[in-house]
């Protein structure tokens, strides 16, 4: 990639002087802009584009399969929070149940204990 010739929406024409794992550095034809450090790939959806078609569509590319990824990545959150959702609302109804469920058996008890003391009563 480095020597490649790149265009920036701002900046003008660029060639990539330099890469990193996660930046590229891009030395712009206008001598007051000098170098340029930006993030790599992410510069590409937006920003930069190379001169060479070749170069841009294997570009557009991997920009797609990281979208594909980071879309990936979100539903699979979605589904664990909508899993967490449903569980806690689950968990909530189980507690009510069985709250209700306790205020049952102790009218029945409270019931129970007067009745038993009519009885003693009579």
């Amino acid at each position: 990639m480095n020597g490649s010739i790149v265009h920036h929406i701002t900046f003008g024409k660029g060639t990539i002087v330099a890469q990193k794992d996660n930046s590229i550095k891009v030395s712009f034809e206008k001598a007051s802009l000098g170098e340029k450090n930006f993030v790599y790939p992410d510069v590409f959806a937006r920003f930069l584009a190379f001169e060479n078609k070749s170069q841009q569509e294997k570009m557009n590319i991997t920009l797609q399969k990281i979208r594909e990824k980071k879309e990936q990545k979100l539903a699979k959150e979605r589904e664990k929070a909508l899993a967490a959702e449903k569980a806690e609302r689950i968990a909530l109804q189980l507690a009510k149940s069985k709250k209700a469920a306790i205020s049952a058996v102790k009218r029945k008890m409270k019931a129970a204990k007067k009745a038993k003391k009519e009885l003693k009563e009579k």
